[in-house]
């Protein structure tokens, strides 16, 4: 015959303790301090609990492939004005040369003597002056 045996375990005797009170220990610490160096103190003391007592804010980045997106946009932007008015300025200066260098032209062609062609009837008396 086969006697089935269960196992159970005891409890521990820190399951028996109670549990820990952090504002009653609080409540029963003496403090090594004077009342006239608590009133002298009190605002800095105040202070140094507050930020003591604090929990650190912290700040999360959201969006920043749109934010990243949206300034490359932007420099994009400013970098296709610069090129604008790189463009305009070269394309003033092309206009300028090419303004001076029709006016030389010009004057040059205004300096140069028109000659005139010789006619026909010249050029026969000629040929038969030189036949005789």
């Amino acid at each position: 015959m086969e006697i089935d045996v269960r196992t159970t375990r005891g409890s521990l005797r820190l399951d028996r303790t109670r549990n820990y009170d952090v504002i009653k220990d609080l409540d029963n610490i003496k403090p090594n301090i004077t009342f006239a160096q608590l009133i002298k103190e009190s605002k800095r003391i105040e202070k140094e609990l507050r930020d003591a007592m604090k929990r650190p804010t912290l700040k999360e980045l959201k969006n920043l492939q749109e934010k990243n997106r949206k300034f490359k946009k932007r420099i994009r932007q400013k970098q296709d004005e610069v090129n604008l008015l790189e463009y305009k300025e070269i394309k003033d200066r092309t206009e300028t040369i090419n303004s001076l260098i029709e006016e030389t032209l010009n004057e040059e062609l205004n300096n140069i003597e028109e000659v005139e062609p010789e006619s026909e009837d010249s050029t026969k008396i000629e040929f038969e002056e030189n036949d005789d």
